[in-house]
């Protein structure tokens, strides 16, 4: 009796000090805890906080940082206490509350004048053996915290007006915030001898066919209701945490001219698979996304043409390219899907590499990875692709596949 009794008080005592560290520590939900036009999480060494699922954790008395954007002088809405800065540090009080200034305030509370979409870096570093210059995109806290807050990095070919590659990260132990809305496309970083915004509309891309093949029964073919060149993301919104990080993604730096069947066909499902397996290893992949070749299309005359948007670039890729790399299993893999669903058949010879979706499974989730329409792919050791695409690094190179 007396051991039942000293087990029992022992349990309290156990159950007390899980309550006080419980209720000495910060935790908001990304998903309910954050408001509407939320600023950016930053640690106290000024990078994304991460979330453990959907939970951002704080220890008692932690100093972190919050930001609006500075490039666009985006200053907080409430609290009235920060109105007018763009950057605050806060403390953790307990559960969603923080301290400013020695004012309590709940998370939710901390919101910008404005939505942030995402700031632009352009550094002086050439990529893709010399056609590219390397962009950064991400959150510019240059002017309080001397960082830029790196999302994506963009190697872009400013002479074609045409991305080469982008390279993200996927956080397999991190949800992300459910977010429907999208933002307009922002124009940063292209050159003014293109217009994308008036590109893109389908309206201008029969006219650009019909010119370009000389024959408007051929352009009436390709583009319809429901086929058309959509703006095919390299690094998808749905590939990151927050809803600023999700509208980071919407530029035009960070897109190529993509078949609807293919954006919403095998590219789609090479994505979700992708996050799918980042969350089953739990592990942080990193992912290398490019184009390659230029998709030609038969003129009137039966001549193949490359197609473009417009004259001085904006060039409709012939294959889009996902790399995904595990520093944990010391494994990668890369995806090829064909930009061409009107082609009759694929032979070896049209391929970049030897398919290994069966030996390495992926083919249980790309079941439809052999429909031409939806974008025909394949899946390759990386290193055999590398010998096609040059302008991949040898950090993509690995001793080992990556299996689904």
């Amino acid at each position: 009796m007396k051991m039942l009794n000293f087990l029992i008080i022992i349990k309290i005592i156990y159950s007390i000090i899980f309550i006080e560290w419980v209720h000495c520590q910060c935790r908001i939900n990304i998903q309910t805890d954050i408001a509407k036009n939320d600023p950016i999480f930053m640690t106290n060494k000024y990078q994304l906080m991460i979330p453990n699922g959907n939970q951002l954790t704080w220890k008692k008395n932690e100093i972190t940082y919050l930001g609006c954007s500075e490039q666009r002088t985006n200053t907080f809405q409430t609290p009235k206490l920060i109105e007018s800065q763009t950057t605050t540090s806060i403390k953790c009080v307990s559960d969603a509350l923080f301290e400013i200034n020695g004012q309590i305030f709940n998370s939710t509370d901390f919101e910008c004048k404005i939505g942030i979409t995402g700031d632009l870096n352009q550094t002086n570093k050439a990529c893709a053996q010399g056609k590219g210059a390397i962009f950064e995109i991400g959150h510019d806290f240059r002017k309080s915290f001397n960082v830029f807050i790196v999302l994506i990095e963009v190697c872009y070919n400013m002479n074609t007006a045409s991305v080469i590659y982008t390279q993200n990260v996927i956080n397999g132990n991190a949800s992300s915030v459910i977010e429907s809305n999208r933002p307009t496309f922002k124009v940063n970083g292209v050159p003014s001898s293109v217009s994308p915004a008036n590109s893109y509309m389908q309206t201008n891309q029969k006219l650009r066919f019909t010119t370009l093949l000389d024959n408007s029964s051929l352009a009436d073919f390709y583009l319809n209701r429901t086929s058309y060149l959509a703006r095919g993301h390299l690094s998808p919104d749905a590939d990151m945490i927050y809803r600023s990080s999700q509208f980071s993604t919407y530029f035009y730096l960070n897109v190529a001219p993509q078949w609807q069947n293919v954006n919403a066909g095998n590219w789609y499902f090479i994505e979700s698979a992708v996050r799918n397996k980042a969350t089953a290893l739990n592990e942080d992949l990193l992912i290398f996304n490019c184009v390659y070749d230029i998709l030609k299309l038969p003129h009137n005359s039966g001549t193949l043409i490359p197609i473009t948007l417009e004259d001085a670039g904006i060039e409709v890729p012939n294959w889009f390219i996902k790399i995904v790399l595990s520093n944990k299993l010391k494994a990668s893999i890369a995806f090829v899907t064909s930009n061409n669903p009107f082609m009759e058949r694929f032979t070896k010879s049209d391929l970049l590499c030897n398919d290994i979706c069966q030996p390495t499974k992926w083919n249980t989730v790309l079941k439809q990875s052999a429909d031409i329409t939806k974008g025909y792919t394949i899946c390759c050791n990386v290193n055999e692709l590398r010998g096609k695409i040059n302008f991949i690094g040898s950090e993509w190179i690995t001793p080992n596949i990556l299996n689904y």
